[in-house]
């Protein structure tokens, strides 16, 4: 089987980028121009404000990152697609594949591990928190999305359940 490669969609980060300005912007009239805010909403608009800040300035970092999203082998799936992205999974560590409709009605796709901790246990603290967090909801550190990649998730997981069989 040979190598595939997906790259992340330009169209979608830049309308990451677009949509993150939209709610700095309306933090920010928020915070300055609503006279009878609570103290409490000044932090929630300056939390907002950072969340998408972050959101706006990871999108722009993507944007200009050349490195694939996804590299698809016969001994690897090599997630690089988004901020909490398990680096190198290993087929023979794959059990299932299946596809998870969250409550805001977006799908992810969850890998079953044979044994999560030889992903976990390779990762840089944060990368860790994220998968350990993943690990505890999902039932598996691995997660993939097609929100940012030129793909679909249908088209994604038509073409990791082809390898897996």
């Amino acid at each position: 089987m040979e190598k595939i490669v997906i790259k992340r969609s330009k169209t979608k980060l830049i309308w990451a980028i677009v949509g993150s300005i939209i709610f700095i912007i309306c933090c920010i009239v928020l915070f300055l121009w609503e006279e009878n805010s609570s103290l409490y909403m000044k932090w929630v608009y300056i939390f907002w404000f950072f969340f998408f800040s972050f959101i706006a300035w990871y999108a722009y970092k993507k944007l200009w990152d050349d490195k694939p999203a996804l590299i698809i082998d016969n001994k690897w799936i090599i997630d690089n697609s988004s901020f909490g992205s398990v680096w190198f999974v290993s087929w023979e560590n794959i059990t299932e594949i299946y596809i998870k409709e969250l409550d805001n009605k977006q799908r992810i796709i969850t890998i079953i591990l044979q044994d999560p901790s030889k992903i976990i246990s390779n990762l840089k603290w944060i990368t860790k928190l994220w998968a350990l967090l993943n690990n505890m909801v999902y039932k598996s550190p691995v997660q993939l999305s097609s929100v940012s990649l030129e793909c679909n998730i249908n088209e994604l997981f038509e073409l990791l359940t082809s390898r897996i069989k």
